[in-house]
C-alpha cells in the first residue's frame, strides 16, 4: 500500500534529494488539467490551485490560462538603435491581457516596447531600459504609472523574461519570478490603445518631443540594441522573423549570441573611450575634440568674445523629466556663462556657469518656494584646457562630474520633477522678463554642446535648422590640437621630468610636418634601458631598450606621415605583456612581450622632447636613426594624463620653440624647380627633386655629371654587390644625351640569375626602351622624333610591374599596358651598363657614341660615382669625363654605315625570333611590339626551375619615321672641302655600281630556283612567341634546360 502525505507537482523545494528521484531540475513548460485520483478521491489540481484552494500551495511564478502550443523559438537580435519592428496595437478591449518576452543585453538603455493612446487620448504603456533597470510606463487616463520591475541592473548579458499581466486598472509585471503590481486610483481607468505597437525602438519620425515626458529612454533617443524572442501577446506567439521580412526592416539579425569584446583593438580615435555594446563597440566622443562612430571627425568649435552667444528657440514650450548633457570648454577666465534654459510660461531655468574658476549648476523649478542649493565641482578651471563637464538628471535626482572626476549628487527638492524651457542660451544670458541671476559672457572656447543627443553646434554649422541664432565665430580645426608648439629648428628641443613607465603607463601627441625625419621622444635609462619615438622616411618609429635587447618598430599607416596634416600617436601598455601603438585611425600595431625577460622600464634623467643637444646624438644607440630633431608641430602630448605645455612647464628649451602651429613660411610654387624638376615640400623651405631632368643643382638648373664615349667602343658599367641585389616591381630611368649615332644601346639592366632586362636604344634614329620580366618582350618608344641630331635630348622612362610610360623631351609622354597574364617583379639586378651592353664573350655590342649626362637609375646617380672613382664602377675603353657639357661639340660622321644584313651579335643572353617581321606604325608612339631586341628573357615563368635559353641571333629592324630628318646645323671644316667632295661622289658612284650588280645577280639566282613548297619551322618565329600560351604562372610549354636557371620560386606573381 502507498502511502503519501504530500504530492509535489511540477517541482518540489529540493529536487535533488527526493528519494527515487532521478532528476535534479524542477519542471519548465506548460500542464494542462493535471488530475489526482486515488480510490473515491478525486482532485482536480489545476484548478484548485487557480482558486487557491487551502489544500494547495502554489510556491514561485505559476501563470494560469497561459498555454499556448510550444513552437520553435525564433530570437532576433537589434542590432542598431535605429533598428525596429511594428505589429498591430496591443488589444486590450477585453480588460485582461497579456504580453510576455525574454530579452538579453548589455546595453543600459533602449524602448523595447511602446504603443501610444488611440485617437486624441493620452494613454500609453511602455516597457524601457534606462540605466540598466527596466521600467514599466502606463498612463490609463488619469496619469502616468511608473513601475520600476528591477532591483539590480538587468543589462549583465544574461536572459531575463518578463510578463506583463493587464487586468483593467490594475496589473502587474514579473521579471524573472519577482512580481511588481501596478493600480490606478480611478476604478473605471481603462488603456485606450492605437496606432502601432513598436518593438525594439520608436521610429525616427516620431519627434521625440511628442513622446510621454515620463517615457525618459525614448525622450533620450535610446533604442533597443540586444536580442529579444518568445515575444507572446495574449496567448498569440508573435513570429518577429517573419515581420522583420516583411518590412524590410534593416538592422535586425536572426539570431541571439554574444560576441567577443570588441574594445580590445581600441577603435575609438583620439582618447575616446570604448564601451562594450551587445555585439558592438559604442565610442563615448564627448570628453574629445571629435564626433562620429569612432571620434573620427573634428567636432565644430565656437570662440565666445564675451558677448556673442549661440540661442536654440524651441518650437513649443518643452516639458522633461530627464536630461543628459555634456558641454567641452577652455578658457582662462575665471567667469561666465555656459548655459541657460528659459521658459516663456513660467520661471523654470537650468543654469551652468562658471564663477572663480569652478563649475556651479542650478536647477530651479520654484516649487512652494523651496530652492534648489548649487551644486559645484572642479576649481582652477580657467587654467586655458579644455574641459567637459556631465550632467545627468532623472526626475529630482541630478548629477554634475567635470573631466571623468566622481560625480556630486543632489536632490531637488518639493515634487518638483518636471523643467519647462522653451530657450537655451550658451556663452551669453539673453536679457528679457524671465532672465534670473546675472552672469557676465563667456570668453573662450566651447565644443561638443550636447542636449538629449541634439548636437547643437553641428546643427547650428551645417544650417539644417532655422532656430539656432549664432553670433559666435566657428575657428578652425586647429584649436581641437591641446596647445600646439612649433619647433621652428631641427636643433630646437625642449625637457621635461622623466617619463614614468616602468608597467603600465599610456602615452599620446599630434604632430604635423613636412619633414622625413627627425626625433620626436628620447629618455635615457639605467643600463641599457631608452624610450625613443622618431620620425624617419615619413614613417614612425617606436625604439625601445628594457633590457634585454633593442627593438625597433615600424608603426603601422597607409601613407607617408610627413604630409603637412595633423596625426595623433596613442602608445598604450594596458597590461605588463603588451604594447599597442596606433596613428590616427590605422590598425594599431601589437608589440607582444610574451617571454622576454625584461618588461620594466627604468628611465632615468629628463625626457626630451622635439630632440636632443647636438652633442647626444653621436652617443645615442645605433639602432636610432636620427641626427637631427623634429621639425614641425607638437601638440595633445599627454603623459599617462600629465598634459604639459612646452613652452609654459619645460624644465630647459633650447633654441626656436613658439607657441601655435606656425606653419610652412616658404612654399613650392610652379617655378621652384627647373627643367621639370619636382619640388618637395620641407617645413620652413623645399628641395627641388632632378631625379628625372638629367639636371643638376638646389634648383635642377646646373649641368650634371657628363661622359663621353666614343670614337669607337666604350662602356661604363655599375655592378651591385652580389649581397644586395635587388628585386623591384617598378623602374625609373632619366638621362640626357645627345648623338648622331643612328644605331645604339644607351642604357641596359641585367639580371645576374636570370633572363629579366630593360634596354635603351636607339633604332634607326628612335629611341626605344625594351623591358623583359620574365614573360616576353615588352617595347615602348616614339617614332615620330629622331633624336640622332646632335642636340640635347631628355629621356625619362618608367615601369610598374609590366606597364610602362616613356617620353622624349616635352613630348606627349606614351603608355604601354600588356594585355593578358603578365610578370612585373624584375629579380636580381646586377648589372646597369652604359654606352653598349655586354656579349656572352665580354665584348662591347652595339656602342653608343655621344655624350650622356645626368643619369640616374631608380635614384643612383650613376655617372657621379663614376666621376668619384666608387668601386662599384668599371670603365673600358673610349669614354672620358666632360667637364662642361655645353662646351662639349659632336662632329657628325661624313657617313654612318649600315650593319650588314647578315652581322649577328650573339648577347649576354639571346633569344631565338624570325630574321624580320612586317611593322604597322601606330598612330603615336609605339603600343603594340614593333621592335624585338638584344636580349630576350629565354625563361617565360618566375616559378620554373628547369628552364630554356633559346638560342639565337639578335635582329634588326629598321624603322622609317613618318618626318624626315632635320638638317645638320653643326660647322664643318672648309680645308680641302673639293677634294673631299670628288673623293666622296666616286666612292658613292663605285658603291652604288657595286649594290646594282649584286642585286641583279641575286634576282638570276631567285629566279632560276625551283617553285615549290618550303616547310618552316614557326616555332623559330618572333610571332609564334608572342602568341603562345603561358602555362602556371607564365611557363612556355616544352621548355628545356638551359645554362642560365630560371625564376627562383619563391618569387611569384600574377598580373591578370
Amino acid at each position: 500500500m502507498l502511502s503519501s502525505s504530500i504530492l509535489y507537482v511540477a517541482g518540489s523545494p529540493n529536487t535533488v534529494l527526493l528519494p527515487g528521484s532521478r532528476v535534479k531540475s524542477n519542471f519548465k513548460g506548460c500542464m494542462r488539467k493535471v488530475q489526482y485520483q486515488a480510490d473515491s478521491v478525486n482532485l482536480d489540481l489545476t484548478d484548485l490551485a487557480k482558486t487557491s484552494h487551502g489544500l494547495i500551495s502554489v510556491v514561485g511564478e505559476v501563470l494560469f490560462n497561459r498555454c499556448q502550443e510550444l513552437v520553435e523559438s525564433h530570437p532576433i537580435t537589434f542590432l542598431t538603435p535605429k533598428s525596429f519592428i511594428t505589429l498591430p496595437s496591443w488589444d486590450v478591449t477585453l480588460k485582461r491581457a497579456s504580453i510576455a518576452f525574454q530579452f538579453q543585453t548589455t546595453e543600459p538603455n533602449g524602448v523595447i516596447l511602446y504603443n501610444s493612446g488611440l485617437g486624441t487620448y493620452t494613454d500609453f504603456f511602455a516597457i524601457e531600459l534606462l540605466d540598466g533597470h527596466l521600467y514599466l510606463v502606463v498612463d490609463l487616463g488619469s496619469g502616468t504609472i511608473k513601475v520600476k520591475a528591477s532591483k539590480i541592473p538587468v543589462n549583465d548579458g544574461k536572459p531575463h523574461e518578463v510578463y506583463l499581466d493587464y487586468q483593467g486598472p490594475q496589473g502587474y509585471i514579473t521579471l524573472d519570478g519577482t512580481k511588481e503590481p501596478y493600480s490606478s486610483t480611478v476604478e473605471s481607468d481603462l488603456l485606450q490603445l492605437g496606432g502601432k505597437l513598436f518593438v525594439g525602438g520608436i521610429n525616427e519620425d516620431v519627434d521625440s518631443s511628442t513622446l510621454p515626458k515620463e517615457m525618459w529612454a525614448g525622450m533620450l533617443g535610446h533604442g533597443y540594441v540586444g536580442c529579444l524572442q518568445d515575444l507572446v501577446i495574449n496567448g498569440n506567439k508573435m513570429d518577429l522573423v517573419a515581420a522583420a521580412a516583411l518590412q524590410l526592416t534593416e538592422g535586425i539579425a536572426e539570431y541571439c549570441r554574444r560576441m567577443e569584446p570588441q574594445c580590445l583593438s581600441y577603435p575609438c580615435m583620439h582618447q575616446g573611450v570604448c564601451v562594450e555594446g551587445w555585439n558592438r563597440f559604442v565610442c563615448d566622443c564627448r570628453a574629445t575634440g571629435f564626433i562620429d562612430d569612432v571620434c573620427q571627425t573634428a567636432s565644430a568649435t565656437l570662440r565666445f568674445d564675451g558677448t556673442q552667444f549661440v540661442k536654440v528657440s524651441m518650437p513649443e514650450e518643452s516639458l522633461t523629466e530627464a536630461e543628459d548633457i555634456s558641454l567641452r570648454f577652455r578658457t582662462m577666465h575665471p567667469n561666465g556663462l555656459l548655459f541657460m534654459t528659459t521658459s516663456v510660461k513660467t520661471t523654470d531655468i537650468m543654469e551652468l556657469y562658471l564663477e572663480s574658476g569652478s563649475i556651479k549648476l542650478n536647477v530651479d523649478l520654484i516649487i512652494l518656494d523651496i530652492l534648489f542649493q548649487s551644486l559645484t565641482v572642479g576649481h582652477v578651471l580657467n587654467d586655458d584646457r579644455w574641459h567637459t563637464v556631465f550632467i545627468k538628471r532623472r526626475a529630482q535626482t541630478i548629477e554634475i562630474a567635470i573631466d571623468g572626476h566622481r560625480p556630486v549628487t543632489g536632490e531637488l527638492p518639493g515634487d518638483a520633477e518636471e523643467l519647462e524651457f522653451r530657450n537655451i542660451d550658451v556663452g551669453h544670458e539673453m536679457k528679457d522678463e524671465n532672465s534670473v541671476g546675472e552672469h557676465s559672457g563667456f570668453i573662450g572656447s566651447m565644443q561638443q554642446f550636447i542636449f538629449n543627443k541634439n548636437y547643437f553646434f553641428e546643427l547650428a554649422k551645417s544650417g539644417q535648422i532655422e532656430n539656432i541664432d549664432v553670433t559666435a565665430k566657428f575657428s578652425s580645426d586647429d584649436y581641437v590640437v591641446r596647445d600646439p608648439v612649433t619647433f621652428k629648428s631641427a636643433s630646437a628641443y625642449a625637457t621635461l621630468p622623466t617619463l614614468h613607465a616602468y608597467k603600465k603607463f599610456s602615452l599620446s601627441f599630434q604632430f604635423k610636418t613636412t619633414e622625413e625625419s627627425g626625433l620626436v621622444l628620447f629618455n635615457s635609462g639605467q643600463g641599457q634601458d631608452f624610450f625613443c619615438i622618431e620620425l624617419h622616411g615619413g614613417y614612425l618609429y617606436y625604439i625601445y631598450n628594457m633590457g634585454a635587447g633593442a627593438q625597433r618598430i615600424m608603426i603601422n599607416s597607409k601613407d607617408k606621415l610627413n604630409n603637412n596634416k595633423w596625426h595623433e600617436v596613442r602608445l598604450l601598455r594596458p597590461e605588463l605583456h603588451k604594447q599597442l601603438i596606433r596613428i590616427d585611425d590605422n590598425t594599431p600595431t601589437v608589440d607582444n612581450l610574451g617571454g622576454s625577460q625584461a618588461l620594466h622600464f627604468d628611465l632615468e634623467g629628463s625626457l626630451f622632447v622635439g630632440g636632443v643637444r647636438k652633442t647626444m646624438y653621436h652617443s645615442l644607440p645605433k639602432i636610432i636613426t636620427s641626427r637631427h630633431g623634429f621639425l614641425g608641430c607638437l601638440g595633445s602630448l599627454d603623459l599617462n594624463g600629465y598634459l604639459p605645455n612646452l613652452v609654459k612647464e619645460a624644465d630647459t628649451i633650447h633654441q626656436s620653440i613658439v607657441e601655435g602651429c606656425k606653419g610652412p613660411t616658404t612654399q613650392c610654387q610652379v617655378d621652384s624647380c627647373g627643367n621639370r624638376g619636382r619640388c618637395v615640400q620641407q617645413w620652413n623651405s623645399y628641395v627641388c627633386d632632378c631625379d628625372s631632368t638629367s639636371y643638376s643643382g638646389e634648383t635642377c638648373k646646373e649641368e650634371s655629371t657628363s661622359y663621353r664615349f666614343g670614337p669607337g667602343e666604350g662602356l661604363l658599367t655599375f655592378s651591385y654587390p652580389a649581397y644586395q641585389r635587388p628585386d623591384t616591381v617598378g623602374d625609373n630611368l632619366a638621362l640626357g644625351f645627345k648623338t648622331f649615332s643612328k644605331d645604339a644601346v644607351l642604357v641596359r639592366i641585367d639580371s645576374g640569375n636570370f633572363d629579366d632586362y630593360v634596354e635603351m636604344e636607339l633604332v634607326n634614329g628612335n629611341i626605344f626602351v625594351v623591358y623583359n620580366m620574365g614573360t616576353t618582350d615588352h617595347p615602348i618608344g616614339e617614332i615620330f622624333k629622331q633624336v640622332n641630331d646632335g642636340k640635347y635630348h631628355v629621356i625619362r622612362f618608367t615601369r610598374s610591374g609590366p606597364n610602362s610610360t616613356i617620353q622624349i623631351d616635352d613630348l606627349m609622354m606614351q603608355t604601354k599596358n600588356p594585355k593578358g597574364q603578365q610578370l612585373g617583379v624584375f629579380n636580381n639586378q646586377a648589372y646597369v651598363y652604359v654606352g653598349g651592353k655586354k656579349t656572352e664573350d665580354g665584348m662591347i655590342a652595339r656602342p653608343f657614341e655621344g655624350t650622356i649626362s645626368g643619369l640616374v637609375m631608380n635614384g643612383i646617380h650613376i655617372l657621379d660615382l663614376a666621376e668619384n672613382n666608387d668601386s662599384r664602377i668599371t670603365k673600358e675603353k673610349m669614354m672620358k669625363l666632360v667637364h662642361s657639357f655645353y662646351d662639349e661639340v659632336l662632329l657628325k660622321p661624313t657617313s654612318v654605315p649600315e650593319p650588314p644584313k647578315k652581322e649577328r651579335v650573339k648577347s649576354k643572353s639571346t633569344r631565338q625570333t624570325s630574321e624580320e617581321k612586317n611593322q604597322t606604325t601606330p598612330k603615336l608612339g609605339v603600343t603594340d611590339d614593333i621592335i624585338f631586341s638584344g636580349a630576350g628573357a629565354g625563361c617565360h615563368s618566375d616559378d620554373e626551375d628547369d628552364c630554356t635559353s633559346v638560342g639565337g641571333a639578335t635582329p634588326f629592324y629598321p624603322l622609317q619615321s613618318s618626318f624626315p630628318p632635320k638638317g645638320d646645323n653643326s660647322k664643318e671644316s672648309v680645308g680641302g672641302v673639293a677634294t673631299l667632295n670628288i673623293g666622296l661622289i666616286v666612292g658613292i658612284a663605285a658603291g652604288v655600281l657595286v649594290a646594282l650588280l649584286i642585286l641583279i645577280f641575286a634576282l638570276y639566282k631567285f629566279r632560276s630556283r625551283d617553285e615549290g613548297t618550303y616547310k618552316v619551322d614557326e616555332s623559330q618565329n618572333f610571332s609564334y612567341l608572342e602568341s603562345k600560351k603561358p602555362q602556371g604562372n607564365g611557363a612556355l610549354l616544352g621548355a628545356n634546360d638551359s645554362n642560365k636557371r630560371g625564376k627562383k620560386k619563391d618569387v611569384k606573381e600574377w598580373y591578370v
